[in-house]
């Protein structure tokens, strides 16, 4: 007689089951940033270095507005740049070469949504309006490209079994939250998908989705209604609660206003509370992110890991070029700044938040014709 088997689908349920609740159930630190933070606006009791790169591109192209920085296993800056493409930069700022080119051609792209590196640190994956496109790193050579029929992806991040995960902040119907729906996917190298977990929990703003570690793992930021980040490498294990207590956004808050999502989005980001922790990136000492806080303003924050302590700065509401750090290593913060004459002298007697300590710094520096820079950042122990 033979033993009774349990079908491949029942097996497959209890997998993805017994993975979702150790997304959400496995012991993770938490953060109180509103308690341990202190508010500053005296930057020089806190920058330990900053160093600025000046940043050489191509002949004839100017490097405009990037959105996103990798670093790779060799210290080169990936940058993602919204008119030229990928672009690559060594440490000192000098131009190597270009990741894949702009076009409508073989192995060329129109546009780019996100970017990662697989874990080797050989190939590039980037995540476009048609689907996903490999390339090499060392030569930026088109590898291949996995085509969706349907594309509903806002960030890509590569996993170990040479695949990739893709993370889709809301299904079409952006204000159904009762129907079944799983934020994060894996696929393999050719793009078969694998499995689907981390289920939704309520509308996702689709900014600063992954970022770069500085030990080249992932980090996932929170979605909204839960504030857990998780970290990305062998396994997906949450990082970091980031919790601001009474006065962190209420869960579909968003949709308070009669399920209206434009007018439901503004009194989300105007309302008197944290929301949207964002552009998580951290060295061995220290770890920084980003948070909108009441009357829609940006709020920055650094901490201490060695005892959850650190400072915070707010950006005034007349401040509309938002400044973020991109990216970072065991050491460093980096960033991109821009030679603005007209922005350095508004802040040569006003200096309350790290953008405008940059640019006063930066108007220390002597004229040449370059015009962008990779700012590289430590900030003391705290």
């Amino acid at each position: 007689m033979k033993k009774p088997r349990l079908p491949f689908y029942f097996l497959w349920v209890i997998f993805v089951l017994i993975s979702c609740n150790r997304l959400e159930n496995e012991t993770i630190q938490t953060i109180v940033p509103l308690k341990t933070t202190t508010y500053t606006d005296d930057f020089s009791l806190f920058v330990d270095t900053l160093i600025f790169i000046p940043v050489q591109s191509s002949s004839g192209d100017i490097i405009s507005v990037v959105s996103k920085i990798l670093i790779d296993n060799n210290d080169n800056f990936i940058l993602k740049d919204e008119i030229l493409g990928i672009q690559v930069i060594d440490e000192t700022g000098q131009y190597i070469g270009s990741i894949g080119n702009k076009g409508r051609g073989p192995g060329e792209y129109t546009d780019i949504t996100d970017m990662c590196i697989t874990p080797d640190g050989e190939y590039i994956w980037l995540l476009h309006s048609s689907g996903v496109s490999k390339y090499k790193i060392s030569d930026g050579k088109f590898v291949l490209k996995i085509n969706f029929e349907q594309v509903n992806y806002d960030a890509i991040c590569a996993s170990d079994n040479g695949g990739f995960y893709l993370f889709s902040s809301n299904p079409p119907d952006e204000s159904n939250f009762e129907e079944h729906f799983y934020a994060l996917t894996q696929f393999d190298n050719n793009g078969v998908k694998i499995r689907e977990f981390l289920p939704r929990k309520d509308f996702v703003f689709t900014q600063g989705i992954f970022t770069q570690s500085y030990d080249k793992s992932t980090i996932m930021r929170p979605q909204e209604g839960d504030n857990i980040a998780y970290k990305i490498g062998k396994d997906i294990i949450p990082f970091l609660k980031i919790d601001f207590q009474q006065q962190a956004i209420p869960l579909k808050y968003i949709f308070n206003n009669g399920g209206d999502l434009f007018e439901g989005m503004k009194n989300y980001l105007f309302s008197d509370y944290y929301k949207l922790p964002i552009h998580i990136h951290d060295t061995k000492e220290h770890l920084y992110f980003s948070s909108i806080g009441p009357d829609a303003l940006q709020n920055d924050f650094i901490l201490s890991k060695s005892n959850n302590k650190g400072f915070r700065w707010a950006y005034e509401s007349s401040n509309n070029d938002p400044f973020f750090i991109m990216a970072s290593d065991s050491n460093y913060f980096y960033s991109v700044v821009y030679r603005d004459n007209d922005a350095v002298k508004e802040v040569l007697s006003k200096t309350t938040n790290l953008k405008d300590y940059i640019l006063h710094k930066m108007s220390q520096l002597p004229d040449s014709d370059i015009d962008i820079f990779i700012i590289k950042l430590k900030f003391c122990n705290i």
